[in-house]
């Protein structure tokens, strides 16, 4: 479609469906029944899914070549699974001192994520975790095994997964470095005493090298604190945290100076192809045709927008876990992982 005609196009949507009739592109998108128009002062919201594909494609011009500003760190978080499931005597105990022993909300598991292409970057080290089955962390290869990662990250946990942005001096190849560097530490069971009170005095003494051992958070806390950006969120030592105290650090001492907690709140979302981008991203069961299709620079603004979303809420919050806390982070790591776990 012609500049002129898409500015035409976007004309009959704002003049309340006035009749363009410029060419058959036009004529076509304008005989489409619209539904679920709702006006919000000079913007209006659609819900019909080839409005918006129209909007993305000839309202976006030439932002779409711009990739916004690069992300950083993401600390995923899980919460633990209500239900019952066949476990060994390990996994068992694992999960009953995580439930009993850590501060609410309560967090099973810590993993970091630091997304690529959104700068034209590809790279394998995108998310690293440690897991008591590998017995180290390691880089999680979601091309490996795209069905197991879909499974994982977005069908059997999808709604547990909460995501907080990695603040602090640091850029996303320091944090990339300092989680490289960590890689092949071993996984330690015992390690969940030092964080645990009152045991947690003893932290300060144990190690903090790059491949002395520890669990999830240990090594998330310990890979923060290297790069540079222990201030807002791992202040204390790496050994000191378990997966929900971290989760609590990050919040309440998120940085209410952050460029994303001062973002307005229409200065992206009233942009009616991110809308349904973010929908995309965040729905149910989000696919991989749709992910493919919007591409890394359309991905990445909608996460930009959802970071700054929850960015908003924890300043807002005072650094409690509230709702809205909740439900930002929820989006935001739903988000993130069907970009990188999709992407391809």
């Amino acid at each position: 479609m012609p500049r002129s005609n898409s500015r035409k196009f976007v004309s009959y949507f704002n003049l309340k469906q006035k009749n363009v009739t410029n060419d058959s592109t036009t004529n076509s998108l304008s005989n489409a029944p619209i539904q679920g128009a709702a006006s919000h002062g000079n913007t209006v919201n659609f819900t019909n899914p080839d409005v918006f594909r129209a909007l993305a494609a000839y309202m976006d011009g030439a932002h779409e070549k711009t990739p916004p500003t690069q992300h950083g760190g993401y600390a995923m978080f899980l919460l633990p699974s209500t239900k019952p499931y066949k476990q060994g005597l390990a996994r068992t105990m694992l999960n009953y001192c995580v439930k009993t022993f850590q501060p609410k909300p309560v967090v099973a598991h810590v993993e970091l994520l630091f997304p690529c292409g959104a700068d034209g970057e590809e790279t394998s080290q995108v998310q690293l975790a440690t897991y008591s089955d590998t017995n180290h962390a390691d880089w999680q290869d979601v091309q490996d095994d795209p069905l197991g990662a879909f499974d994982y990250y977005l069908l059997s946990n999808g709604a547990r997964w909460r995501a907080i942005p990695i603040t602090g001096d640091c850029s996303v190849k320091e944090l990339r470095r300092s989680a490289d560097n960590c890689v092949g530490a071993p996984y330690s069971f015992l390690m969940y005493l030092t964080s645990t009170p009152p045991l947690r005095a003893l932290a300060r003494y144990i190690g903090d090298t790059p491949k002395h051992r520890g669990h999830c958070a240990v090594v998330s806390a310990r890979i923060m604190r290297s790069a540079g950006c222990g201030k807002y969120g791992a202040q204390r030592p790496s050994a000191w945290y378990g997966p929900s105290t971290l989760f609590r650090d990050m919040i309440r001492h998120y940085p209410a100076n952050h460029p994303w907690a001062n973002v307005a709140d229409n200065s992206i979302s009233f942009q009616n192809h991110i809308y349904f981008d973010k929908h995309n991203l965040v729905s149910d069961v989000p696919t991989s045709r749709s992910v493919q299709e919007m591409g890394d620079v359309r991905c990445a603004r909608v996460v930009q927008e959802l970071a700054a979303q929850t960015s908003r809420a924890i300043v807002a919050a005072n650094g409690n876990h509230t709702v809205a806390v909740d439900r930002a982070s929820q989006d935001l790591a739903k988000a993130l992982f069907s970009w990188q776990v999709l992407r391809k």
